[in-house]
């Protein structure tokens, strides 16, 4: 008998998934690679933090500088890598969410529940700045998926999945700590995830992802948990503390309006019916798991909200890993194959509007983080030192983006640091105070400041003006300010 190939056993919802998947994961690395010519911000400072292979600096735990950093070493550092890095976590965490979605629907509906979260633009046109939420595309998803299969199945391999992914997750942004304060009251509540903690699986789960941890806390006791006080000070909002919680409250209602609309517009022409359904649960169990994600991550907001800490919008996006899941909970009509074919029409249609709006944005829109060109950049630094000091640049220090721009036009054959990070400074002091260093800024009076401090000298500012243009933009010019910080043997 001959043996079936696994795409002729597989439905239309389940191909159009992967396809859907892939498209996308193609295109979001084509349409930034065609008008790039400089980096993101915050590439530009992950790949910093990962060319210095430490366990942490003043800002985020360092898996994201891990990850990004020897990816795009595999290249040869070309701003493609940096999208494909951001794609290759995107493609795999919608797998996983389609895993966990599987735990409560059949196949069609899980795939609505696992495409719906891509009308939230945090998973779509944003994706491509490879930044310190990015692996959470792909750790948290892993989460999410081996904590419910581990409460319900209780298999060590799902434990030790969780582990892991937790681990990695933590690594990369602390505010994956918010998620087991989700899931410690998910076990609480549920009487049947309680059983899974009479058996030893949890616990040695639970070993493994503080032995995977150690290093980076004993990082995080040596530096005096300085990083933890970014979270809670950092740049103050420009609003107020009532409109801080306005501002969160809408964070989290907004994307989770945007993503309800194309489930109940596919509802409503697939039915005929133009008049908004009736809310009514159809699947206990998924709400239940869903609101306690969501949930947890809300109450854990808001409460620091109320207690004045400094709150950034963007944290909310990671609540919405299972908000199609809730979403579809909630769907009462059978999803049939005229559905899934309604769904990715609507998907399609909004994917492409996406992508041709960016396309035309950065194209026709000069912009110095898209257009400036790092070559010309890296030939200005060189020639300014070069003409200082008669020598190679040695080291880089500087505002973030602006440093970081030059180590990356410099394949990261140099080390470079921010001038306001005292961890990373603290690494690279000898070695700064022993060959000296460029100095690169767009702000020479703050960035002045803080090389006084941390080696009293007073930098001596030079004003580069480089042009930048879209394809079909208008011509600017960016100011780049160069310094150079003297060994000190050698001060004047």
């Amino acid at each position: 008998m001959e043996k079936k190939l696994f795409w002729r056993d597989w439905d239309y919802s389940r191909k159009f998934l992967l396809i859907f998947l892939i498209f996308q994961a193609i295109m979001w690395v084509v349409i930034p690679a065609s008008y790039h010519d400089s980096l993101h911000y915050d590439p530009a400072e992950t790949l910093m933090w990962g060319s210095t292979f430490n366990l942490g600096g003043a800002k985020h735990p360092p898996m994201a500088g891990y990850m990004l950093y020897h990816f795009c070493k595999l290249f040869g550092f070309p701003n493609f890598a940096i999208f494909l890095a951001s794609q290759i976590c995107l493609f795999a965490g919608f797998v996983f969410i389609y895993k966990l979605a599987r735990c409560f629907f059949e196949n069609k509906t899980a795939v609505m529940a696992t495409l719906l979260i891509s009308f939230y633009y945090f998973y779509n046109s944003e994706t491509p700045k490879f930044n310190a939420n990015t692996p959470h595309l792909l750790f948290v998803p892993m989460m999410l998926y081996g904590f419910y299969r581990g409460v319900t199945v209780n298999k060590l391999q799902h434990w030790l999945l969780l582990a892991v992914s937790g681990a990695c997750a933590f690594m990369t942004k602390y505010y994956a700590g918010v998620f087991f304060v989700s899931f410690l009251a998910y076990i609480i509540c549920d009487k049947n995830a309680r059983k899974c903690l009479t058996t030893y699986k949890p616990y040695l789960a639970g070993i493994l992802f503080f032995a995977l941890l150690a290093p980076h806390l004993r990082h995080l006791w040596q530096t005096d948990f300085l990083v933890l006080k970014y979270v809670s000070s950092g740049e103050k909002a420009d609003y107020g503390y009532v409109m801080q919680l306005v501002m969160i409250l809408l964070a989290m209602i907004v994307p989770l309006a945007a993503m309800s609309l194309p489930a109940y517009l596919t509802q409503m022409i697939s039915t005929k019916k133009l008049q908004l359904p009736a809310i009514r649960c159809v699947n206990p169990q998924a709400a239940k798991f869903a609101l306690f994600i969501l949930g947890g991550q809300a109450a854990v907001l808001l409460l620091m909200g109320i207690c004045g800490n400094r709150l950034e919008t963007m944290w909310t996006y990671q609540m919405f890993f299972p908000a199609g899941i809730l979403i579809m909970a909630f769907y009462r009509d059978e999803v049939t194959e005229r559905t899934i074919r309604i769904f990715s029409v609507l998907t399609v249609l909004f994917a492409l509007t996406v992508m041709l709006s960016m396309l035309i944005y950065s194209n026709t829109r000069s912009s110095y983080r898209r257009h400036i060109s790092k070559e010309e950049l890296l030939t200005h630094a060189r020639n300014y030192y070069r003409d200082q000091t008669g020598k190679e640049i040695p080291f880089i220090i500087g505002e973030e983006w602006h440093a970081a721009l030059v180590q990356n036009a410099m394949k990261y054959s140099l080390r470079c640091c921010p001038d306001n990070d005292p961890i990373l400074i603290g690494i690279h002091r000898e070695n700064i105070r022993k060959h000296g260093a460029l100095i690169v800024s767009g702000h020479p009076e703050r960035s002045g400041k803080n090389i006084l401090q941390h080696f009293d000298q007073q930098p001596v500012w030079q004003t580069v003006e480089i042009p930048y243009q879209a394809r079909f933009g208008k011509k600017k010019k960016f100011k780049f300010h160069f310094a150079v910080l003297h060994p000190e043997k050698s001060t004047p």
